[in-house]
């Protein structure tokens, strides 16, 4: 009897479980937000180089994980001032470390000084494809800069040198003139510097403007890309914003809030907006239409770098 009860007892609680309605599981499952593990840095080695030596400049892509997943499509850079390009270099490594799988791309860039002072190399954009998502993104480096000094003496005439050196040195040292001649170089070297990070940024983007468009070039398209990579580069620099990865739109709305008077926000929208046709409509614009962009672009960057606000409240006036 005591056994015919239990058995009882157990089958209703078997078919309680079976049928009772909080007992399924729930089948819904939350996606974690995506994630991209990619990253790009760029440096400069040295960050001071006398003139007849070089530096090395690096951009390193970098990615866990699957080494599938990340598709490099382009990368845009060095664009340069005061320094060229002699030698370049490249390489990948695939491996695993800690067991995670890695893969590093590394590209080189061996620079030479032009002249003395300052010496930059801007931001560096890798254009690459998430094949997960088939999603197409930005990387965007920093702003890299290197002190251009005096040319060191060449090996081959190192004996004349260090004589003349030391008598010369001598000969100061005589008349108590050491002290005065380093302090007059390091003045200078000082002064040097300061006029070439004095020069203002819209006349270096005036030059590079001049030599990367020209409004009269038969692909009008490829005209439009060079001119709004090159005004988004200007607008990062001077405003401090992410002008490159912003839509027209977006960067018009954050221009406004960092004080551009009225009449050089709207030119700037003009110009990108034609520049963003070129580029999604098919390339259905007229010659003319760039030849005014050039116009506005190249005004905006001719007129004198006082505050927007000033300019505004004349405008108002």
């Amino acid at each position: 009897m005591f056994a015919k009860q239990h058995f009882q007892a157990g089958f209703l609680a078997f078919l309680w479980l079976l049928f009772a309605p909080g007992y399924a599981q729930d089948s819904t499952s939350v996606a974690e937000p995506r994630a991209t593990g990619i990253t790009a840095e760029a440096w400069l080695d040295p960050l001071q180089v006398p003139q007849n030596r070089t530096a090395v400049c690096s951009l390193r892509v970098f990615w866990q994980g699957d080494l599938e997943r990340y598709e490099i499509v382009e990368i845009e850079g060095p664009t340069l001032t005061n320094l060229e390009v002699v030698k370049t270099a490249s390489s990948n490594w695939v491996g695993v470390v800690g067991g995670v799988k890695q893969a590093v791309k590394t590209f080189s860039f061996t620079l030479r000084p032009k002249s003395m002072g300052m010496a930059y190399v801007d931001a560096f954009i890798v254009d690459y494809r998430d094949r997960e998502f088939d999603e197409r993104h930005k990387l965007v480096t920093n702003r890299l800069a290197v002190k251009v000094i005096e040319p060191v003496v060449e090996s081959d005439r190192t004996g004349w040198y260090v004589g003349g050196a030391l008598l010369l040195l001598v000969a100061l040292a005589s008349v108590g003139g050491v002290t005065v001649v380093k302090r007059r170089r390091a003045h200078a070297a000082a002064l040097q510097a300061q006029q070439a990070e004095a020069v203002p940024v819209e006349t270096r983007y005036l030059e590079q403007l001049k030599q990367a468009v020209n409004p009269r070039a038969d692909d009008v398209v490829a005209a439009f890309s060079a001119l709004s990579k090159l005004l988004r580069r200007y607008l990062s620099e001077r405003y401090q914003l992410s002008a490159l990865e912003m839509t027209t739109q977006e960067l018009s709305t954050e221009l406004s809030r960092a004080g551009m008077a009225d009449k050089t926000r709207e030119q700037l929208h003009e110009v990108l907006e034609a520049c963003d046709l070129a580029k999604f409509a098919g390339g259905h614009v007229e010659r003319s239409q760039l030849e005014r962009s050039y116009t506005l672009v190249e005004d905006i960057l001719s007129r004198p770098t006082d505050n927007d606000s000033t300019q505004t409240t004349q405008e108002g006036r």
